[in-house]
């Protein structure tokens, strides 16, 4: 808290995650409400609104997969918590890791018949 530009990681985790969740529970949702899912919330700062970067980037896209990864894969909620992992990995130059991520992404959408442009 403060104004020296600090933040806890584990505090800015634990806001996204309770700003993303609708009632607090891991539910069944239709894609179509998980395109509501406000994923800008893991990848910009709340407060200033400018773009995490780097390592905290990083760290804030592992934090959310390893809280969306295990929703069915049908879900849109998992696939933008994967675009999320991969875009920190890219920020934090982790250029094969990141790579990796994206194919995952994209073989997932596939899968459920989604369109994988825009």
């Amino acid at each position: 808290r403060g104004n020296t530009g600090v933040a806890h990681l584990s505090c800015l985790v634990k806001l996204a995650q309770l700003a993303t969740e609708k009632d607090g529970s891991e539910t069944e949702s239709t894609d179509s409400e998980d395109d509501d899912w406000p994923s800008e919330l893991w990848d910009t700062c709340g407060l200033c609104e400018q773009e995490h970067h780097g390592l905290l980037k990083c760290a804030l896209g592992w934090a959310c997969w390893n809280t969306y990864g295990s929703l069915p894969e049908h879900r849109a909620t998992r696939r933008g918590a994967l675009t999320i992992l991969g875009n920190g990995l890219l920020a934090a130059s982790y250029y094969d890791e990141a790579l990796v991520a994206y194919q995952c992404c994209l073989v997932h959408q596939r899968q459920v018949g989604g369109s994988v442009v825009g």
